[in-house]
């Protein structure tokens, strides 16, 4: 269980009281780990990945076979070797218990050595890659195992102590996994289409406000375009949402249930799905958390002034996604029903919140009226006039994906609970607004997107934001509170939170490793939307190569089509920009475009690449490049009444590090004279 802890000036001594506990495991490893065993550890793991990638084994499948020969030397002739040394050794984990946690601290590490080796390998190149890499996973292991592994068993005020540790540790990890793997892994085809975006910069777009389109123009302007600056906005956005959600917790509870807030937001998926790749929701849950923040200083803390805050946070939120307008509803509605606030209605101060929501907005507006509203219609009346559909279920699920089976329990119990949440020196018509304010503001958005659900098509991210208002709630009741009577399903909740977490930093770790490097004798998935993810950079280099050799052979400067709806097109302009190093960028930009050349929908790039341009390739004697993950994409008939005809379907195989990872389609269509 999370520990009781009532003070929060604990949390500023707590570090000390760390390090005094681990103290002895510290000097007892330090003797094993910086003499000459560990010295022979870090040197088997070193020449054991050098020989092994000098016989053509790929990187990922080198580093993960030396870390784990080096693992069960440093475990079988140190660790067994140092717990002997140790006083009182009957106090210590059995071996089971023991190997156990070696076993989820050495997975850690090598997950996180694996983002790192990833990262360097570009810069430094194979063999020189490997030697931050192994720093870094020295260090892990070495800190795990003086926390986790050589641990007491857990009494008392230890117990409190460890837990505080936990929480501290899977912070920083996955700060570190998200930091370490955001340029090793390639951009999912909706990062590429918002990169498009930016490379388009404007005030407005078809399918969503405009700024994650800023936000990767910056990025991609200082850190170039690369996968790092195009995901670099969402990891700091992350780190917004965790600031505010960090703070509002405090104002509401205390700076320890602060800590373990901060530990959810860490850990869900939906808030570390966010963190690393760039979307419109790492920007909205960052808005959206600023928005909780300033609001319960106005609505609980009777701060007049915080509500400047409220508006620049609501107008910086409907700029990412429209549907933060959600929660100027549910203002609405704790004014007209807490009886105390409702004497903001009579005030300025929110009057002048929506004001400046409304100025911050008025970039869209003026891009929606130049443009026949039509984001508006896609996002608004299109969805709502769209065909019936019962997608309940689905929405459901989303939900357990994005919180967690412990997680949609754990928000449950909270939403349900009749419990007070009093504190010392708090009056209870204080606690029953905190309610009000938590209870409303999860579930006026939920009930919102489930009525929705009940008839329309919801989509798998809309809930994840919405989380936010009970997370302080969820993080409070993960301790044992005095005082107050534990039910059996909190009790069960409190005791699943930590396996929770253990399986899910390993599973984020494991999949992101998967998705960089791979996994030995572990084959990626042909087919299916999973393929989407891998086979870019092989994809792009073919193409390109197909492009030269028609410039050279024809001197024709071909058109590239993505036949999908705008994810293949987007893709192949970001990575053959890459193998250009970026001189071609606007040519590849001018000479890529969508399927909307044949009457079907291609979101923005009917805008990108106008009707008359169009013209212009039909009329030219011009060759189009056709490209397509599935074959019924590509209509003959279609293609044929606009104009084109078909060479033959040519296959294109793709491979990463030698392995088949799938199979995309291209033909060429020259104009049918």
């Amino acid at each position: 269980m999370f520990p009781a802890q009532k003070d929060s000036r604990l949390l500023s001594g707590n570090l000390s009281s760390l390090i005094s506990l681990a103290g002895e495991n510290f000097s007892i490893l330090r003797g094993a780990c910086l003499g000459i065993p560990g010295f022979l550890t870090l040197s088997f793991d070193l020449v054991l990945y050098l020989l092994l990638v000098s016989t053509n084994t790929t990187p990922g499948t080198a580093h993960i076979l030396s870390f784990f020969s080096a693992g069960a030397f440093f475990y079988f002739l140190i660790l067994r070797k140092v717990l002997p040394k140790t006083r009182h050794r009957e106090s210590f984990r059995s071996g089971r218990r023991r190997l156990v946690s070696f076993l989820t601290v050495a997975l850690m590490a090598m997950f996180l050595r694996g983002g790192v080796l990833a990262t360097f390998v570009g810069p430094l190149g194979v063999q020189l890659a490997i030697l931050p890499a192994i720093a870094i996973s020295a260090a892990i292991s070495y800190v795990g195992c003086a926390f986790f592994v050589l641990s007491r068993e857990e009494k008392g005020s230890d117990r409190d102590l460890r837990w505080t540790v936990l929480a501290w540790a899977v912070i920083g990890y996955t700060f570190l996994l998200r930091l370490f793997y955001l340029g090793a892994i390639d951009l999912l085809p909706q990062e590429a289409y918002y990169w498009n975006y930016a490379q388009h910069l404007s005030i407005g777009y078809l399918d969503h406000p405009p700024m994650v389109a800023w936000i990767i123009w910056l990025g991609t302007f200082l850190f170039g375009d690369t996968e790092v600056g195009v995901r670099l906005g969402a990891f700091a956005a992350w780190v917004v949402t965790a600031l505010f959600c960090c703070r509002l917790t405090r104002d509401l509870f205390d700076s320890c249930t602060a800590l373990r807030a901060l530990l959810l937001i860490a850990i869900l998926p939906f808030f570390f799905a966010v963190g690393l790749s760039v979307t419109p929701d790492s920007f909205l849950a960052a808005s959206w958390a600023g928005v909780l923040y300033f609001l319960e200083r106005c609505l609980l803390g009777g701060r007049r002034s915080a509500w400047w805050g409220v508006g620049a946070c609501a107008g910086v939120g409907i700029l990412s996604k429209y549907t933060i307008v959600l929660l100027a509803p549910a203002v609405l509605l704790f004014l007209l029903i807490d009886r105390q606030s409702r004497a903001w209605l009579l005030k300025l101060e929110p009057y002048g919140a929506t004001a400046l929501a409304f100025l911050l907005f008025v970039p869209v507006i003026i891009w929606n009226a130049q443009h026949q509203w039509i984001s508006f219609v896609f996002q608004g009346s299109r969805r709502f006039l769209d065909t019936l559909s019962f997608t309940f279920p689905e929405l459901a699920g989303s939900v357990l994906l994005l919180l967690t089976p412990t997680g949609v329990l754990a928000a449950f119990v909270a939403l349900s609970s009749r419990g007070e949440t009093k504190q010392e020196g708090i009056d209870i018509s204080w606690e029953r607004k905190k309610r009000l304010f938590i209870s409303l503001f999860t579930l006026f958005p939920l009930l919102f997107f489930v009525s929705f659900s009940l008839v329309r098509t919801a989509k798998l991210n809309w809930t994840g934001p919405l989380w936010l208002a009970v997370i302080p709630l969820m993080a409070w009741q993960m301790a044992p509170q005095e005082n107050r009577q534990v039910t059996p399903i909190l009790k069960f909740l409190q005791r699943a939170w930590a396996p929770t977490i253990v399986i899910f930093v390993l599973f984020f770790g494991l999949a992101l490793h998967f998705w960089a490097l791979g996994l030995p004798a572990v084959p990626y998935p042909k087919g299916g939307e999973v393929s989407l993810l891998l086979g870019w950079r092989d994809l792009a280099r073919k193409i390109d190569r197909i492009d030269k050799e028609i410039q050279a052979s024809q001197g024709i400067k071909p058109l590239v089509v993505g036949m999908d709806k705008c994810y293949i097109a987007s893709e192949l302009i970001f990575y053959r920009n890459e193998l250009g190093g970026g001189r071609e960028k606007k040519e590849l930009i001018s000479y890529t475009t969508g399927r909307h050349l044949f009457g079907m929908d291609s979101l923005m790039y009917r805008y990108w690449f106008p009707e008359p341009r169009i013209r212009n390739f039909r009329s030219e004697n011009s060759i189009l490049i056709l490209v397509t993950r599935e074959i019924p994409e590509i209509n003959k008939d279609l293609i044929s009444s606009c104009g084109w005809k078909m060479d033959k379907l040519q296959e294109l195989d793709l491979k990463r590090g030698g392995v088949p990872i799938g199979r995309y389609y291209y033909v060429l269509a020259r104009p049918d004279q």
